[in-house]
C-alpha cells in the first residue's frame, strides 16, 4: 500500500520527460504574464472579447442563442468595460447582483434557524435537568396539615 501511493506520488510530481512539476500556481507560470513577456496583443485580445459579446449580445436579441451561447456572454458581461447604456449588459449584472445578495440572504437566515435551534436545544436540556418548583399551594397545604 505504502509503495502504490509512493509511485503515485512520484508519477504525479515527475511526469514522464519532465522535471518537478509544481502542484503550487506561482506568478512566474501565470497565463497572464507570460502573454505580455512573449508579447501577445492584450489590446486586440480585449477587442475580440468585445466584439464577441456583441455578437453574441445581438443573437440573444433574437432569441437564437443557445444556453451554451448564454453562459458565455454572462461571463464576458464581466470582463469587457461597464457599458451602462446597454440594457443586456445591465440586465446581466443586475441578475448576478440579486443571486449574490440572495445566496447571502439564504445563509443568514439559515444560520439564525441553526442558531435558535441550537438556542431551543440548549433550553430544554436545562429545563430537563432542573428540578421541579414546588409549588406554593402544596407547601401551604403541608404546613396546614401539620399545624392541626
Amino acid at each position: 500500500m505504502a509503495a502504490s501511493l509512493r509511485a503515485a506520488a512520484t508519477r504525479i510530481l515527475r511526469p514522464a520527460g519532465q522535471g518537478l512539476r509544481r502542484l503550487v500556481h506561482t506568478q512566474e507560470h501565470s497565463g497572464s504574464t507570460r502573454a505580455l513577456e512573449e508579447g501577445y496583443p492584450t489590446a486586440q485580445i480585449q477587442q475580440k472579447k468585445e466584439e464577441l459579446y456583441d455578437l453574441i449580445a445581438g443573437a440573444y436579441a433574437n432569441s437564437v442563442t443557445s444556453q451554451a451561447d448564454r453562459y458565455v456572454l454572462k461571463v464576458l458581461s464581466t470582463q469587457i468595460k461597464p457599458r451602462s447604456r446597454d440594457p443586456q449588459w445591465c440586465e446581466i449584472t443586475t441578475i448576478k447582483k440579486a443571486g449574490e445578495w440572495a445566496l447571502g440572504g439564504f445563509f443568514v437566515v439559515a444560520g439564525i434557524i441553526i442558531l435558535s435551534g441550537l438556542a431551543q436545544g440548549v433550553r430544554k436540556r436545562v429545563e430537563l435537568e432542573m428540578p421541579k418548583p414546588v409549588e406554593p399551594r402544596r407547601i401551604k397545604k403541608k404546613l396546614q396539615k401539620q399545624v392541626e
